[in-house]
């Protein structure tokens, strides 16, 4: 007996703006909450009492992080998936504004990279004024940074090269110095540190990195030198050896024999491959 298809099963009918906000208020568990705000990012703005719930549960600094953390996600997505959005987008901002002062760290973090991203007025001023004076800091020097690096100008250089003379963190002052990459006046600090040997590993590759991207010929001048210095630090040679490998040409021939004692030494497997991959220029 030939066995029966499986029945179609129905689609599923889309929740009224009322079943939706119902689905997330606080009589649902969290869990069911979370997977409510989740599912449809659109019945956000089907309707204003769909915004609203969810604008509110956002808000809500009683609420679980969890809880608040999917409702901003699903306001977020809805942003980006419906025109109907615009109507909203004004008390959205307006509310994310407010949230740069929230209790929670995790949702303010969030929240200054969304303004941040946005290229939000406020949140610059706020940043700024943060690392000018720590009891103003919404973020961590390092967070402040990141997001003031998506719009870098001048008041933002500024700062950053504050916090590389007086860096309150290393993550603080790696931050600073990727910010400075795209600051010309920065290039004989970036050098300055990067010639400092007393600056961990990690700092000084990423003065190489920004001083590469910023002034090639600096960069350039202090790889050749740091491949022929033997006290230098093998991970440092590396990156220099990279970037020397990238631009190759005949003004460094004469690293050739240097190189190749390098990539047959007991170095480190970054720094021989980094100088294997310089010899092929020259094969």
């Amino acid at each position: 007996m030939a066995k029966r298809a499986p029945a179609k099963q129905k689609p599923k009918k889309p929740l009224t703006g009322r079943e939706y906000s119902a689905s997330i208020s606080k009589s649902e568990s969290k869990s069911a909450r979370v997977s409510a705000l989740l599912a449809d990012p659109l019945m956000v703005c089907s309707s204003e009492g769909g915004f609203q719930s969810t604008l509110n549960v956002l808000r809500d600094a009683s609420e679980s992080n969890q809880v608040r953390m999917a409702a901003l996600q699903a306001i977020q997505a809805a942003s980006f998936s419906s025109i109907q959005f615009e109507a909203f987008q004004e008390e959205y901002i307006s509310t994310l504004r407010a949230l740069v002062n929230d209790p929670d760290q995790a949702l303010r973090d969030r929240v200054v990279g969304l303004l941040s991203r946005m290229g939000d007025p406020s949140i610059q001023k706020t940043l700024l004024d943060g690392l000018n004076s720590s009891e103003k800091a919404v973020v961590s020097p390092e967070k402040a940074l990141k997001c003031l690096g998506y719009n870098a100008h001048s008041g933002v250089f500024k700062a950053a090269r504050d916090i590389v003379a007086n860096p309150p963190s290393e993550l603080a002052l790696i931050e600073a110095l990727r910010v400075l990459g795209a600051d010309a006046k920065s290039a004989k600090l970036l050098e300055k540190t990067l010639k400092d040997k007393s600056a961990s590993t990690e700092v000084r590759q990423i003065c190489a990195a920004s001083l590469h991207a910023l002034n090639p010929d600096m960069m350039l001048e202090y790889a050749r030198e740091a491949v022929e210095n033997t006290d230098e630090d093998d991970d440092v040679k590396a990156t220099c050896l990279s970037a020397l490998a990238h631009f190759g040409g005949k003004q460094y021939e004469g690293l050739v024999d240097r190189v190749g004692k390098i990539a047959k030494s007991k170095g480190s497997a970054v720094l021989k491959e980094s100088a294997k991959r310089f010899l092929k220029n020259y094969e």
